[in-house]
């Protein structure tokens, strides 16, 4: 085998000629006429990974030929080995035991990664659920390779976020700009600034919406405009919740998240999120039909999940009061949440969602309620009465590909169906 890199630099920046994936494996790592136990500093070849699990005692970087050698389960290329103790590199933290993610994650700050190796990293509730900061990456080997679970004693999410909000405050109706946005009021003055996550709410209508604050920031004279303008106009009754604390920026990938012994708590929750990436990330069951969804995230912006895989939930997900979303969902299996939905779109604007469904049964497969100017897509073999049920909801542009259909209870909505 060949690289691109002297001996000396291979630590850091060592590719095949041949145009592999970068590797980290054991430091020193060549090819001699026989196994060698690997502990530390000493060297061994290519079939002594192979065959040694995923945990090493004093392992560290260099380069192998993912084409020439197996390593971790044996199969070529698949994850990187790591050292028995968590270590640091690049702004990467790799670790491989849960105490070391807790630990991790406690230490982690933005700009951060998070590298899990493969392997259970079990929650106790001693333990209690992850909280990813703000600006760092969560970053397993694989779906289904790198697991986070709980014994049966946790009494939470797996992976909990919440924020909280600083107060309402009204907006007096000569303030607020039909919907276009609103004026920080003198008697409100300072409360909301230029960048800060907001909920508006108007209890009259029960329209609500997430959003972020557009404006100059001028306390008591400032004017800020929504970054999309509402759906209708919100009356004098309405308020704006702005977000003290949110989270911002974190990005999870490449693991799944088994909650088959959780029975009424979620295995992702966000509360106030402005940028939230899931990516590659598999949420498995069963959980019960009275169950928060396995999935969910509430007052949201700039939210994106690509390739989320949930796997015989009965409540598969919950986008609620959310904006700038961009959904790339599969779902397999299921009863639906108390009979009903399968998955629930609620109080979400300008967003992007596509749903694969495979299995389960509910009355609907992907229900949608108070939420406008969508492009919804369902492809379903689900054994649903409809695909996607809307509900108040307008301006949506749908395309549907399933047994059942789509039952339109909002205004100015389009579509197909097939």
């Amino acid at each position: 085998m060949g690289f691109s890199h002297a001996p000396d630099t291979m630590k850091r920046d060592t590719y095949d000629t041949d145009g592999d994936q970068l590797v980290d494996v054991a430091e020193g790592l060549r090819e001699t006429g026989g196994p060698t136990t690997l502990t530390a500093g000493a060297v061994a070849d290519g079939a002594a990974v192979t065959r040694s699990g995923t945990t090493y005692a004093g392992v560290a970087r260099a380069g192998i030929d993912t084409n020439a050698t197996g390593f971790g389960d044996g199969t070529a290329g698949h994850r990187p080995v790591y050292r028995a103790a968590a270590w640091t590199e690049d702004n990467t933290i790799f670790v491989s035991t849960i105490t070391e993610l807790t630990a991790a994650i406690g230490a982690a700050s933005a700009g951060d990664t998070i590298q899990m190796a493969a392997g259970t990293y079990t929650l106790t509730n001693a333990i209690g659920a992850l909280t990813i900061p703000s600006g760092v990456t969560l970053k397993g080997a694989c779906i289904d390779q790198t697991i986070i679970t709980q014994d049966g004693t946790l009494a939470d999410d797996i992976i909990k976020n919440e924020g909280s909000s600083v107060g309402s405050y009204g907006i007096a109706a000569a303030a607020l700009w039909a919907t276009q946005g609103f004026t920080d009021t003198a008697a409100d003055a300072g409360n909301i600034s230029d960048g800060d996550l907001l909920f508006i709410n108007d209890p009259a209508s029960g329209e609500r919406l997430a959003t972020i604050a557009d404006g100059d920031g001028v306390a008591g004279t400032g004017e800020f405009n929504f970054r999309h303008p509402l759906q209708v106009a919100f009356g004098a009754t309405s308020t704006v919740d702005v977000y003290s604390t949110y989270y911002e920026d974190i990005e999870i990938s490449d693991l799944t998240v088994a909650c088959e012994a959780v029975a009424t708590d979620s295995g992702i929750n966000f509360l106030s999120v402005k940028g939230l990436v899931l990516e590659d990330v598999k949420i498995t069951g069963p959980n019960s039909s009275n169950a928060e969804p396995a999935l969910q995230v509430i007052v949201g912006v700039d939210v994106a999940w690509r390739n989320v895989i949930l796997e015989d939930l009965d409540y598969r997900w919950l986008l609620s009061i959310a904006s700038s979303v961009d959904l790339d969902v599969r779902g397999y299996q299921g009863s639906g949440s108390s009979g009903a939905s399968l998955s629930f779109l609620n109080r979400v604007n300008y967003s992007t969602v596509v749903v694969q469904s495979n299995g389960g049964t509910a009355d609907e497969d992907v229900r949608v309620d108070q939420s406008h100017r969508n492009d919804i897509t369902v492809v379903s073999s689900a054994n649903v009465a409809d695909a996607l049920e809307l509900n108040s909801s307008d301006d949506n542009v749908y395309h549907v590909t399933a047994r059942g259909g789509v039952d339109d209870n909002g205004a100015g909505n389009v579509g197909d169906v097939t």
